[in-house]
Formats: structure tokens, sequence, C-alpha cells
């Protein structure tokens, strides 16, 4: 921005005379003192700094200076308007510092604290991370004072002939930094989702890392990988802590992009404040094809804020279980059986259909103002009582279904009591939300029982019901098609996934 006016500076002065040129001259360096004169040469007082030029330094100045004197002129005078705004952006930053106490003084107590120094997460983050050693060995991380450590499930699990995961170890070796070592069992694991929960046996810790997840992480905040070495000494080809900066984040994982390859052994993700995001999976690096080597390593950390809860409750879940005892067959069988049942319930299927589309009562409710003989709405009360006998027995087969299951759970609560925490929390879970829809659904059956009557007496007298009466009933009756696709989702959902994998 300054060279413009500098460029018109450069032309002014060569076209003055040589009075012009002192005067102007001394306005612009108020450094270089001289004495007022109209003819005769002066002799500057030269700073210290000044460009030692001919026209400068020598004994007497140009009238007209060259074009070289002039350049060396406009650099120097660069250099102090650089200097100036340097001054005044120092005196601008000290105010802004001294404003700053009556600011933070009002501030609320619960402001996020500001980011540490790499060394501090670092003296941080380092005394909660552990080797675990089981089948294999790989870091872990220590995330409340109760002693339980997060870890990579594939470092623990236990696999049969054909590979496939058939549980995981009871019991593991915990290494510390300081060389002291430990027991811990196994509270959960996930297998789909790669994560391990186990506790120490005397369930205590001195040092563990806050679980935030992503709370408050944006994309370019800084983030750091913090791995130990395996326990084998086999070496990863990286580094245990690794600073880097969050490049990337979705609802199901953070991403951070480094200039250093991370050990790939587990471990934890934290953010600038050393707290807990998640658990690094393994390094990536993108490579420059002509050149063959790595620009930058990206580590990503699942969020794992919904499975952390259910491990340290005992979840223990396995893409297919392979060793389940006839108890949780028992159980997983009944769930599997009236999940199926609802999904592929002829009955609601029906009554959705009647009251949708080509069946809805669209057509009658515009035929009902000109119905002077009374034919539509003979056939609107018919139309009534056939869908109500539809939504009566979907109702029904939903009562059904939930009783069915609720006689089930007490009948069995001899084989639940026998199994892990976990899955009696979720079959408790299962048993109140099913009990509850137990008592809607009767409720709705008897409901509708009474309307298939109502619907049946106003067939020998369709005179007595009003245009606006039918109409009123129409709608009601459509509306039952959400009800039964929100119930029908909501079973589905209720006993899938999680509910049936952990048996």
């Amino acid at each position: 921005m300054r060279k413009l006016p500098l460029l018109f500076l450069v032309l002014g002065l060569l076209s003055f005379p040589s009075t012009s040129h002192a005067a102007w001259w001394s306005f612009l360096f108020p450094g270089l003192t001289t004495k007022a004169a109209t003819t005769t040469p002066i002799t500057p007082a030269i700073p210290a700094d000044a460009p030692a030029t001919t026209g400068i330094s020598g004994s007497r100045v140009s009238n007209k200076p060259t074009v070289e004197e002039l350049q060396e002129r406009i650099a120097y005078l660069e250099q102090k308007l650089a200097e100036a705004e340097a001054v005044v952006a120092k005196a601008a930053a000290k105010t802004a510092a001294a404003a700053k106490p009556s600011a933070m003084a009002s501030a609320p107590a619960s402001a996020a604290p500001a980011g540490l120094s790499e060394s501090a997460v670092r003296a941080k983050v380092m005394p909660a991370l552990v080797t675990v050693q089981a089948t294999s060995s790989g870091s872990g991380v220590v995330v409340d004072a109760q002693g339980h450590i997060l870890t990579d499930a594939h470092t623990v699990w236990i696999q049969d002939s054909s590979n496939a995961v058939i549980g995981a170890a009871p019991e593991v070796k915990i290494a510390f930094q300081s060389g002291a070592q430990k027991t811990a069992k196994l509270v959960g694991i996930d297998e789909a989702r790669d994560l391990a929960v186990y506790q120490l046996a005397d369930k205590s810790a001195s040092s563990y890392i806050k679980p935030v997840y992503d709370a408050g992480l944006s994309k370019g905040d800084a983030a750091y990988v913090a791995s130990l070495p395996a326990a084998n000494g086999i070496s990863t080809g990286g580094q245990g802590f690794v600073a880097g900066t969050v490049s990337d984040k979705t609802a199901s994982a953070v991403t951070v992009t480094t200039d250093i390859k991370p050990l790939d052994t587990g471990g934890a993700l934290v953010n600038a404040r050393g707290e807990f995001v998640g658990v690094p999976a393994r390094s990536t690096c993108k490579v420059i094809e002509e050149m063959k080597n790595c620009l930058k390593y990206s580590v990503t950390a699942g969020v794992i804020r919904s499975t952390v809860p259910k491990l340290l409750a005992g979840m223990r879940l396995y893409k297919q279980m392979k060793n389940e005892t006839a108890e949780e067959a028992l159980v997983r069988g009944e769930l599997q059986g009236v999940y199926g049942a609802v999904g592929e319930s002829g009955l609601l299927n029906y009554a959705i259909l009647n009251v949708t589309g080509n069946n809805s009562f669209d057509y009658f409710n515009g035929k009902l103002g000109t119905d002077v003989e009374g034919k539509i709405r003979k056939l609107y009360i018919l139309k009534l009582k056939q869908i109500a006998d539809s939504i009566y027995q979907a109702m029904d087969f939903l009562k059904q279904q939930a009783h069915d299951l609720d006689i089930f759970l007490v009948n069995e609560s001899g084989s639940i009591a026998s199994m892990g925490d976990y899955q009696r929390k979720v079959l408790a879970q299962i048993q109140a939300a099913n009990a509850a829809k137990l008592r809607e659904y009767q409720a709705n059956v008897d409901l509708w029982s009474k309307r298939r009557n109502e619907y049946d007496s106003y067939q020998t007298r369709p005179e007595q019901a009003s245009h606006d009466y039918l109409m009123e009933q129409g709608a009601i009756e459509e509306s039952t098609a959400e009800y039964f696709k929100a119930e029908r989702a909501r079973i589905l959902d209720l006993l899938s996934g999680e509910s049936v994998n952990i048996f």
C-alpha cells in the first residue's frame, strides 16, 4: 500500500527546484535537521542508521539527488514507517492487556480453559497411559479414578482356529511407565468398534485422562496422539507423542493430521487441554506417487461417547455370538421371534393399506354434500366399520405380542438372573417398555371394539350420522396408519442390534 505514494514522491523530488527539495526532505525526515536556506547547499545532521549515499554522507548535498539516492532514501523511509507501525501495535497490545483483568473478572467461572503447551499436555497425558498385555500387547488409557482402562479390543480378544472372535481375555497384565505392574479384569468389549474396557483389580488410579470426547473440538484445533511401545518390543515405526491438527470432524470420527507418524498401538487422542477424545486407529499416510514419500499422517479416533458408558456397564458385544449359553440362546430366540412376527405382520400391513392411498376417505368426503338420497352416507358407514375391524385386529396383534413377551420374561426370570449385569439391565429396560405398551395396546383394543359396535349401530339408522361426524371418524381412522408405522419401527429398534447381539 505504501509503494504508490512513494512513487509519486520520487517523481516530485526529481521535478522540484533545489529550495523545494530542501524543504520537502526536512519534512519527510525530521531526524535530518537542517538550517533554513534558499540557494545555499546544506549539510544535514545524519542519523546513525541512515543509508550511506553520496548525497547524505558526503560534505555536500546535491541540489537534485540521483535516482539511486532517492531509492536509498525511500528504503530508509519504509524502514522508519515499519518501525512506527511496530511501536503503535505494541502500544495497542499493551492497552488491550491492561483491559483483560476486568474482562476476565466478569467472565463466567465455567468458561473453557485455554489450551496448554505441548509439554504441559505431554506431562498430563503420559502418566495415564499403560501397556495392556494379553493375547498381544498395546496401549491403554486410564479414564477415571476407579481404574477403568480403555484399550483396543484386538489386543485382548480370543479367536478360534478360523480366526473368529469367541471372547476376550478375562484378566490382563497392566504395566505403568513407572515400572509398576498390576492386573485388570474384563468389564466390557465391543468387537465391531474394536474397544474394550478393563478395571484395575484395586479399582483405583492416581492418574487418568478425563473423557470429553469431541465436545468443543473444531476443525483446525490442536490435538495429540499419545501411545506407548508394544510390550513385545516390536517397533511400529512411529513416535509415542505426536502433535497434529484436527483436519476433519464428523458424527462418528475425528481425524487428526500430523507430520510425524504416531505409534500404531492404540492409546489416546487428546485435545489441547489434555482431555480424552478417543482411541486412535492406525495411522495412514498420503503419498506423492512421483516422490514415494509421506507428507502427512492421519489418525482417526472414533467419537465413542455412546459406547463407553455401555462398556463400563458391562456390555460384551460380538459380531457373531459363538459361545452363548443355553439361557442366552433362549432369550435371543424369543426376541428374534417377536422381531420377525412384527416385521412381517400381515395384519399391520392390511390396517395401514386400508386407510392410505386409494383407500382413503377423500372421495366420500367430496360427495357427502350432494348426497340427497343418503347412499354415500351408507357407504361411508360401511367403510368405517370395515376399516375399524382391521384396526382392531392389528391392535389386538400388538397386544398379544407384548403379552407373550411379558409372560416369557417373567417365566424365565431364573435364567435371566444367571446372565451378566449388562444383559440383565437391557432385558429390564425391554420389559419395562413392553409392559407400558401392553397397557396402551389393551386400551386401544377396548377403544376400537367400542367403535366397531358404534359404526355397526349406525348401519341400521344412517340418517343419525351427521356429515361432520363421519368426516371426523374418517380422519381418526386414517391417523392410525402413522401409529402402526411408528409402533412397528419402535419394536424393531427395541429388539434389534445390541439388544439381541449381547446374547
